[in-house]
């Protein structure tokens, strides 16, 4: 990294790290370019640790609302010693479970899909068609990982008190 730049090099890394997190919670470089603009391999090169570019912020604000995490804010805000804390006053979006439910079995079924390709012809899974695998089973586990940010967003939530009827 530069020597111009106002930081430590070990905080640029974070903030790289914690992009290479966001992308992958998004279903890895290329599911991350079709949210945003630019394409699979530039998200690659923003978090690679020798690139001196950085993902623009219009990219992060675009990828975490798609994985509803805010992955790098977070970390920016803990490189500067603050914590993020939702606004009170404004109640996110309740969480759509049954669209969770449809997008969790198509993500699973798409790696039960490709893992049987693989092993069809001869019952072993080798490098090649292990890493064919990788990009199903990266957005199965997004498509989890946003259904356990909501799971636990609602588990969180203080409980419903059932009102009284009047009378």
């Amino acid at each position: 990294m530069s020597a111009a730049r106002q930081l430590p090099q070990r905080d640029y890394l974070a903030l790289k790290a914690a992009l290479r997190d966001l992308v992958e919670a998004a279903g890895g470089p290329g599911r991350a370019a079709v949210t945003s603009r630019g394409n699979a391999s530039l998200m690659s090169r923003y978090g690679a640790v020798h690139e001196e570019m950085h993902a623009p912020i219009d990219i992060i604000a675009d990828l975490e609302a798609q994985v509803g995490d805010l992955i790098v804010t977070r970390a920016l805000a803990a490189l500067h010693g603050y914590v993020l804390v939702a606004d009170p006053d404004i109640a996110p979006a309740a969480p759509n479970f049954g669209r969770h439910v449809g997008h969790v079995a198509k993500e699973a079924g798409d790696v039960l899909a490709a893992l049987g390709t693989a092993l069809s012809d001869d019952g072993k899974l080798d490098a090649r068609e292990a890493q064919a695998c990788l990009p199903e089973v990266r957005e199965a586990q997004a498509a989890l990982a946003q259904l356990t940010h909501d799971l636990e967003r609602v588990a969180d939530s203080p409980p419903m008190v059932p009102r009284r009827a009047p009378g």
